[in-house]
């Protein structure tokens, strides 16, 4: 049995709380209405949920899985929705604060101390799934900036996302020794727009998209790690996450 430490039982026990007190009676209008609720966001922006996993310089604990896992736990107790719409945030900063560079990191963690900032985890495309290493989204070099074009699906959080941890193919190599992470702000991106909304059997209090970029311009230093290391990262990262 997993002893967990005096830290990680308090916020267990105030995540539970607040998802009984707070997020439960707002899960059945989420379901209905097959999208997230504003007031379950807030809820979470409010409680300073979203930049668990920041520095304490910005505001957040530097929580580890072990703590995000039960507050995933706790929150999906009552509504499996919110707990789906809170994970991917902490997964990205986790990826950035390990990968990412300082100057990154800091435009980041700035934006996400704050607290009402989410974020989106894109890798799937349509025509490529479980076979992530041939993904066709490109990220061509010009200038100061990235051009992207391709489309990404199934996107947790892609429709409300403020950031994009995106996984794109920029030549360096083949397959997965061509794969390359950028991040994007959605808010400041011209050429991304969001596409099909999944209208989901379960889970429905949360969003689950399609991501289009048209000749999508991302700055050069919003690339995470080296041209080429994607593939690297996302299997940090997702081995972290799983």
């Amino acid at each position: 049995m997993m002893d967990f430490t005096d830290e990680q039982r308090m916020i267990q026990e105030m995540v539970g709380k607040l998802s009984r007190e707070k997020i439960a009676p707002l899960a059945k209008e989420a379901d209905v209405s097959g999208r997230p609720s504003p007031e379950i966001l807030r809820i979470l922006a409010e409680n300073d949920l979203f930049k668990m996993a920041l520095p304490e310089e910005y505001g957040g604990i530097k929580a580890d899985y072990t703590t995000i896992a039960l507050v995933v736990e706790e929150m999906a107790k009552v509504d499996a929705s919110t707990s789906m719409t809170f994970f991917p945030t902490q997964a990205v900063i986790k990826i950035l604060d390990r990968w990412g560079s300082e100057r990154l990191k800091r435009h980041f963690f700035s934006k996400m101390s704050e607290g009402d900032k989410v974020c989106a985890f894109s890798m799937t495309e349509p025509n490529y799934g479980s076979n992530a290493s041939s993904i066709q989204t490109s990220a061509i070099l010009e200038g100061g900036y990235f051009r992207v074009n391709g489309t990404k699906c199934f996107v947790t959080n892609g429709g409300i996302a403020h950031f994009i941890l995106l996984f794109v193919r920029t030549g360096e190599g083949e397959k997965e020794k061509g794969i390359s992470a950028l991040l994007v702000e959605s808010g400041n991106t011209p050429g991304l727009s969001v596409g099909k909304q999944e209208d989901k059997l379960g889970l429905r209090g949360s969003d689950l998209s399609e991501l289009i970029f048209e000749d999508a311009r991302v700055p050069k230093e919003n690339l995470i790690g080296r041209a080429g290391g994607g593939w690297d990262i996302f299997l940090d990262g997702g081995s972290d996450m799983r």
